[in-house]
């Protein structure tokens, strides 16, 4: 499971509480989606409503 957020804070608590509530393969996008763009890494979304 992915998890992230604007700066990966958020996210990266989650992924520790759903750890140690023995889900595996949890992962948090280090940095959050801001720190992804930032590096200019490809973003795709949804059309707008």
């Amino acid at each position: 499971m992915l998890l992230y957020c604007q700066s990966g804070i958020t996210s990266g608590e989650v992924a520790d509480r759903l750890l140690k509530a023995g889900h595996a393969k949890v992962y948090s996008l280090k940095g959050g989606i801001a720190a992804w763009m930032s590096d200019q890494l490809p973003v795709e979304r949804g059309k707008s409503r």
